[in-house]
């Protein structure tokens, strides 16, 4: 059963007369549909229905309260990943309050190669050979021995003011070891200056088939983006909203393959069924 509803007020109502009844459940995500509106399905006693409207929002409120969950939260700029204290367009407290955002508190993870290389040692005859046995090939009989020293650190700070953050990169930057470390940003908190909300970005892998990194809006006043309504996360990030970025849950078909004796399999000793030879 479908039904059409764009009065807001129709909708809250429906709203309130679901709540605390425990005889509705979200059957999907908000999705659009062929009218170019919106459409919610769930079910009530047992009976699916699908709810469509022009209001969005109203929709996805009534998803999260009957048991969905949300896939989609947004990306910071990537200009925010780390630092780069060999340029001159290092970011501060101000490039944040710029976008509405001040900083709350961040962690740092940095890393320097001190040495990478290594060198070769001649084996003597009688210790075997690394060439099949009676190969005509012959080829230097030696072992490479790799070398390569990495230095870590992981910073954590909180800040009561912006100063104290611009403090500490001030510290880093003229720190004799610590400026000559690559910096990685692993988290950072922000207050948003609109909404007052509390988020928090992480660093995660962009789940585009590439390797790269973004910042990922991952929790908002301290419920995880999952658990939170698109709407109150796109607010909180205001001006800091670079993209936006649905979770997709993949299922990969693994094939297994397995070596079986043909003898084996013809005399029956071997189950081969649903089994296809190469």
């Amino acid at each position: 059963m479908r039904k059409i509803i764009n009065d807001r007020k129709e909708l809250k109502r429906i709203h309130s007369e679901f709540v605390g009844k425990d005889k509705v459940q979200s059957l999907s995500l908000v999705k659009e549909d062929e009218n170019g509106t919106w459409a919610w399905s769930y079910k009530e006693n047992g009976n699916p229905h699908t709810i469509s409207s022009d209001n969005r929002d109203e929709l996805e409120k009534m998803h999260m309260e009957f048991g969905g969950k949300n896939p989609e939260t947004c990306r910071g700029p990537d200009s925010f990943l780390g630092f780069d204290f060999k340029s001159d367009s290092v970011w501060s407290s101000d490039s944040l309050l710029e976008l509405d955002q001040r900083i709350t508190k961040i962690t740092l993870y940095g890393r320097r190669v001190l040495r990478d290389d290594g060198f070769t040692i001649q084996v003597p005859e009688g210790c075997g050979s690394q060439d099949t046995i009676k190969s005509k090939k012959k080829t230097k009989d030696e072992i490479n021995v790799l070398q390569k020293d990495i230095e870590t650190i992981q910073i954590t700070r909180s800040f009561s003011s912006v100063e104290e953050f611009d403090n500490l990169i001030e510290f880093i930057r003229s720190h004799k070891k610590l400026s000559q470390m690559t910096w990685y940003t692993q988290k950072i908190g922000t207050e948003s200056q609109s909404t007052h909300g509390h988020c928090v970005w992480k660093r995660k892998v962009a789940g585009d088939g590439t390797k790269r990194m973004v910042l990922l809006l991952n929790s908002l006043n301290g419920k995880r983006y999952t658990d939170c309504m698109r709407k109150d996360l796109f607010d909180a990030a205001d001006r800091m909203f670079f993209a936006p970025c649905k979770r997709i849950t993949a299922k990969k078909k693994v094939q297994h393959s397995q070596e079986i004796c043909f003898f084996a399999a013809e005399d029956g000793l071997v189950d081969v069924t649903g089994m296809h030879a190469n």
